[in-house]
């Protein structure tokens, strides 16, 4: 399937208007509610850090496509029209490690519309949070999936670091990148969700 041009695709903050969409989209791209209704938890309960649209045809307001002036960065403006076709969810996680907790970024989940998937838009969601995530300075993220997807935005495995997850898992799968440099050579430990992505 063909990639939608960039400049067609505008990422923006979450809004409240957004969370049926959301969850509809979830159910769609995951073929049932498990992850729909950790998103809903997840809001709930605060523990949500960044989440991310993807709206296709959105124009900023004042007439200038939004897409063409951000190209591959959230929007920090108003977005008129457009169809929202995906999101993305950062969250905070623990990291245990001998010398007490950090912190550290979750991945996930990440859904598209499936009418819309294969078509770049999820590569613009990871990538445009990934750039915002780094310039508000937190010092890493990590992932559970597809390394073939994950290493084009700098994931490598997270055993490299000397970070493993708390549950099992492929150790090729457990991947983390470095937003601030040189500093999860200090965060070895094991790393643990937030519980409502096991008690949804």
């Amino acid at each position: 399937m063909n990639a939608v041009p960039s400049s067609a695709v505008c990422l923006r903050l979450e809004q409240p208007s957004d969370i049926s969409r959301i969850r509809q989209i979830n159910e769609l791209a995951f073929q049932g509610g498990v992850e729909a209704d950790s998103v809903d938890a997840l809001r709930a309960a605060g523990g949500i850090t960044l989440c991310v649209v993807a709206v296709l045809g959105g124009r900023r307001v004042g007439g200038e496509s939004t897409a063409a002036a951000h190209r591959g960065r959230i929007c920090d403006g108003e977005v008129a029209g457009g169809e929202v076709v995906g999101h993305a969810l950062f969250t905070p996680e623990t990291v245990t490690t001998e010398k007490g907790e950090i912190s550290l970024l979750g991945l996930g989940p990440i859904a598209v519309q499936p009418t819309r998937q294969h078509q770049g838009i999820g590569t613009l969601m990871v990538a445009g949070c990934l750039e915002h995530l780094r310039a508000a300075g937190h010092i890493g993220a990590v992932v559970v999936g597809e390394p073939r997807y994950y290493r084009r935005f700098g994931f490598i495995p997270a055993g490299r670091w000397g970070l493993r997850w708390e549950m099992d898992v492929l150790e090729d799968n457990f991947m983390a990148i470095e937003l601030t440099p040189s500093v999860l050579a200090s965060a070895s430990g094991v790393v643990r969700y937030r519980p409502e992505f096991t008690e949804s």
